[in-house]
C-alpha cells in the first residue's frame, strides 16, 4: 500500500530513526514507535487494515529487523544510546556494560554461544573483515563507529572474548568527568588551572 508506506517512513525520518541515506541513526523501544504511528493512523480510516490491528507485532518486528538490517542487532539499544562506553562479553552468557556507574553486569540479548558468533560472523563481514572460525581474532568497527576487538579459543576459554568500545558522537569536556565521578573536585579545579595558566601537562601511567 503505498499511502501506508508514505505514513510510516514519514513517521521514521521525522522522528529521526532513519537518516536521507535510509541509515538508522537511533534505535527507539517499539512501544514507542506504535505509539507515534498510532496517532498518524487515527487521522485515516486503516481500522480495517491488518497492519493497524496488529501495530504491536508490527512495530516489535520492524524494530528488530530494521537493527539487524541498519545497525548492531540486539547490542543497537547500548551502542547508540551515547551512556555507555564499553560493552564486554565474557563468552555469550555473561555481558558486562561500562557507562556512568562503572562496569555493570547485565543480561546478555545472546541465547548461545552460536548465535553471539552468528553476530560477530556478520558484522564483521560487513565491515570487510573476515571472521570465520571459532580459532581467530579480529579488529573491525560496527556501522555506528564502535570498535570491536574478539578474541577466540584457545586464548578465551568460554567461546570468545569481546570489547566493543562505544563512539561517542560528542566530545567529553572536562566537567563531564567532573559530572560522572571520575574525577575529583580537587583535580577538576587544578587541571583548569593549568589550562587557563598554559602549562605544560605530563601524563603517565595506565590508559
Amino acid at each position: 500500500d503505498p499511502v501506508l508506506g508514505k505514513i510510516v517512513g514519514d513517521v521514521l525520518m521525522q522522528d529521526g530513526i532513519f537518516d536521507l541515506d535510509s541509515e538508522m541513526r537511533r534505535q527507539v523501544p517499539a512501544q514507542e514507535l506504535m505509539t507515534r504511528l498510532n496517532r498518524v493512523f487515527a487521522a485515516h480510516d486503516f481500522s480495517h487494515r491488518p497492519l493497524f490491528q496488529n501495530l504491536q507485532s508490527f512495530a516489535t518486528c520492524f524494530m528488530m529487523l530494521s537493527s539487524y538490517l541498519h545497525a548492531e542487532g540486539p547490542l543497537t539499544v547500548w551502542t547508540r544510546s551515547q551512556h555507555f562506553n564499553e560493552i564486554l562479553f565474557n563468552g555469550h552468557a555473561e555481558c558486562w556494560l561500562e557507562g556512568p556507574s562503572g562496569l555493570q553486569q547485565t543480561e546478555s540479548p545472546f541465547l548461545s554461544a552460536d548465535d553471539l558468533w552468528a553476530w560477530l560472523g556478520r558484522t564483521s563481514a560487513d565491515s570487510g573483515r573476515e571472521l570465520v572460525t571459532p580459532r581467530a581474532s579480529c579488529d573491525y568497527a560496527l556501522p555506528c563507529g564502535a570498535r570491536v576487538h574478539v578474541v577466540a579459543s584457545p586464548v578465551a576459554r568460554s567461546g570468545a572474548y569481546v570489547s566493543i568500545r562505544c563512539h561517542r558522537s560528542r566530545s567529553l569536556r572536562l566537567r563531564d568527568f567532573l559530572n560522572s565521578g571520575s574525577l575529583s573536585a580537587e583535580y577538576f579545579f587544578a587541571l583548569q588551572s593549568f589550562v587557563v595558566a598554559k602549562k605544560n601537562i605530563l601524563l603517565a601511567g595506565a590508559t
